[in-house]
């Protein structure tokens, strides 16, 4: 988000809300699936297998 809308979005959250709080999670890992090469992960795999039956 640009600075502009970034802007907006507080100004409306401000409006909407009488208290809020900014959360900031840093995970320690991060696992990435390409779902658009097809090659889903195992256990979703594993998962629609379970579910055709």
């Amino acid at each position: 988000m640009d600075a502009e809308a970034v802007a907006q979005f507080e100004e409306n959250c401000r409006e909407m809300y009488d208290q809020m709080a900014r959360i900031a999670i840093t995970p320690h890992w991060a696992r990435y699936y390409d779902f658009g090469a097809g090659r889903p992960p195992r256990f979703l795999q594993d998962l629609a297998e379970r579910n055709r039956s």
